[in-house]
């Protein structure tokens, strides 16, 4: 990987964890915004660079958010979902599922062990 990709990557965990302080969901388009950069060179930018595109780098960013507060605090995983940006619950728990190939109550037993 890149270090001008890995700075990108890093950047939209960053911008998940803004979010999450700022209570509002992660959205491409501003984080394109935050970049001081337009939706389209950002899209641009990931199909060059990346094997996905910047909507499902930005999911999996937010899944590592998730994973992060699964294993550093007891939260609920309603509130995991809520502060990683998720719309419910039940989307938190099927992206974490399609993402990590493991549901999030056992990646935080084993992430504590």
């Amino acid at each position: 990987m890149s270090p001008e990709r890995e700075s990108l990557s890093s950047q939209l965990v960053e911008y998940v964890r803004w979010c999450a302080t700022h209570r509002t969901s992660p959205r491409v388009a501003e984080f394109a915004t935050r970049l001081g950069k337009s939706r389209s060179s950002i899209t641009t930018r990931f199909a060059r660079e990346s094997p996905c595109n910047v909507g499902a780098a930005l999911r999996i960013a937010q899944i590592e958010f998730a994973k992060e507060l699964l294993h550093d605090t007891n939260l609920p995983l309603s509130k995991v979902a809520e502060m990683t940006g998720f719309s419910s619950e039940r989307s938190f728990y099927r992206a974490f599922i399609r993402i990590t190939g493991e549901k999030p109550g056992c990646y935080r037993r084993h992430a504590k062990c």
